[in-house]
């Protein structure tokens, strides 16, 4: 189960086929107008720094509300029925939700999925948040199957911009 990271790392995710299962939550059957969001791990870095006016998530909340319950009263007064209508409008609202609305999901991945999964992401290149999931994946698989993943040695680079580390290992696509 991973939970509390961005939608916008699970459309990365998601590209990550072979030898993967993955269900996530979904924004049509969800109300997300309560939801978490998961920003950007150099968003949340600059979190103390921040004001009420630069604070996006109440006009992003208040927006996806408004865009649901005006569809939701539209439809409802077409005499569209009351679960219909929650799916249209949520479906209408969830074109507000921006990438950073934290989600949840299960993913499954064999052995080799998740050793190139880290390979691509646990990298200078990859963006940090999927970086920082690759380093917690990673942690845990080592705790788990070390004759796996004990090859890898971490590293740093200054284009991570201090965000999760990188992984190298000589035995790739093993």
């Amino acid at each position: 189960l991973i939970s509390g990271v961005s939608r916008g790392l699970t459309h990365e995710l998601v590209r990550h086929r072979v030898g993967v299962a993955i269900s996530q939550r979904s924004t049509r059957y969800v109300d997300e107008s309560e939801s978490e969001w998961a920003w950007h791990p150099l968003v949340e870095a600059d979190q103390d720094n921040r004001d009420e006016g630069r604070d996006l998530l109440p006009i992003v909340r208040d927006v996806y509300t408004r865009i649901y319950h005006n569809t939701l009263a539209l439809l409802e007064a077409r005499g569209v029925s009351a679960g219909a209508a929650k799916k249209q409008a949520r479906g209408a609202a969830r074109g507000a939700l921006g990438n950073a609305l934290a989600t949840e999901l299960v993913w499954t991945a064999n052995l080799r999925a998740l050793r190139h999964f880290i390979e691509l992401r646990a990298t200078e290149f990859a963006d940090g948040e999927i970086r920082l999931l690759a380093n917690k994946l990673w942690e845990a698989a080592r705790e788990i199957v070390p004759e796996y993943f004990g090859d890898y040695e971490r590293h740093d680079h200054p284009d991570m911009a201090g965000v999760g580390y990188g992984l190298r290992t000589a035995h790739r696509k093993v």
